[in-house]
């Protein structure tokens, strides 16, 4: 390892903000095709205190984020704020409009959520603008720089579909492990060589002896006409002993991303892989909400959160790629805090 020790190998190794690598783990492309027989709908996330985050927004195929940014903290949008409900800004609701009704939808089930109010909120560094509703979900630790989220929300029809969390100890993890493994070592070579100042420690040939452990592994089952096909995200993680200066936490390899699979075809990977501490400062950690299928396409709608920083983030899913529709950061802090 370098010579100026652990503090700034991990400034080099931590250089970035989540959400670029995230948006480059997304993938982002342009919004599906226009169809007959309109449908229209607001997104958001709903937070544990009730306050309703609009993120997103559907109309007929295109996708857009029609709500401001942040009213405060380091990239501070200049809006006006309401008082009322009705002085939103109609353009902020989406193609929706103010009229319709919101829904708390989760896999099980649906009901129906008031909206009361406009509010202020704080997550991480940065001050937002959101809507004060009638949810009251459980505690959460008040220390936190962010509020966790229960579910999220629809204005309009549409139902949501669940994503399966495969048991850990079910054989298909050991076969989604095998699976990624050489694209988990092509990543971690990419990741590994992108430093200009520091240089692993490790020789690649060596890293490639060490076991993998996959962490999370979510799956969907999908078809679109004649085809099927299986839609995984994955986060796996590589770890190493550390060294005298690494103050006993010593280097991961984080990889995280999508894995299709077509029968008959080869598997198609969209991973990207993070070298770091074993503190994981600089990783980010998906939390799916479901699927939603409009127009003959299909969506996972998920949060993608590290220690520092979170977005909420709609992708498209299809055999042969994973497209971002939406990504929307909300909230971040410096690195340095």
């Amino acid at each position: 390892m370098s010579s100026g020790g652990r503090g700034r190998t991990a400034q080099a190794i931590r250089g970035g903000t989540l959400l670029a690598g995230i948006l480059a783990l997304l993938a982002a492309a342009p919004a599906g095709d226009t169809v007959d027989d309109p449908l229209r709908l607001g997104i958001g996330v709903l937070r544990r205190d009730g306050i309703l985050i609009p993120f997103a927004g559907y109309d007929n195929g295109r996708w857009t984020a029609p709500w401001p940014g942040p009213i405060g903290g380091r990239r501070r949008t200049d809006v006006a704020i309401p008082i009322a409900i009705d002085d939103v800004p109609p353009k902020w609701w989406g193609p929706q409009g103010p009229a319709v009704s919101w829904r708390v939808v989760r896999t099980d089930g649906a009901a129906p959520l008031e909206v009361i109010s406009p509010t202020q909120y704080h997550a991480f560094c940065d001050t937002y603008l959101g809507l004060r509703t009638d949810y009251r979900g459980g505690d959460w630790d008040r220390a936190d720089p962010t509020v966790p989220k229960d579910a999220i929300a629809i204005a309009g029809k549409a139902a949501l579909q669940p994503i399966m969390a495969v048991p850990r100890h079910a054989d298909d993890w050991a076969v989604m492990t095998s699976r990624i493994t050489d694209e988990f070592n092509q990543q971690e070579k990419i990741a590994s060589s992108s430093f200009i100042h520091w240089k692993h420690p490790i020789p690649a040939e060596e890293r490639r002896t060490r076991a993998i452990e996959l962490e999370t592994y979510y799956r969907t089952e999908l078809e679109r006409g004649n085809t099927r096909w299986t839609a995984s995200y994955i986060e796996a993680v590589r770890t190493f002993s550390p060294e005298p200066e690494d103050e006993e936490c010593g280097l991961i390899t984080f990889v995280s991303g999508w894995v299709l699979q077509v029968p008959g075809r080869k598997d198609r990977f969209d991973l990207t892989a993070r070298v770091t501490y074993c503190d994981r400062d600089s990783v980010s950690f998906i939390q799916p909400f479901g699927m939603l299928h409009l127009k003959d396409e299909w969506y996972w709608v998920m949060q993608l959160a590290s220690w520092s920083d979170e977005v909420y983030a709609i992708s498209r899913i299809r055999p042969d790629q994973v497209a971002a529709q939406v990504v929307v950061s909300g909230g971040s802090c410096p690195r340095d805090k």
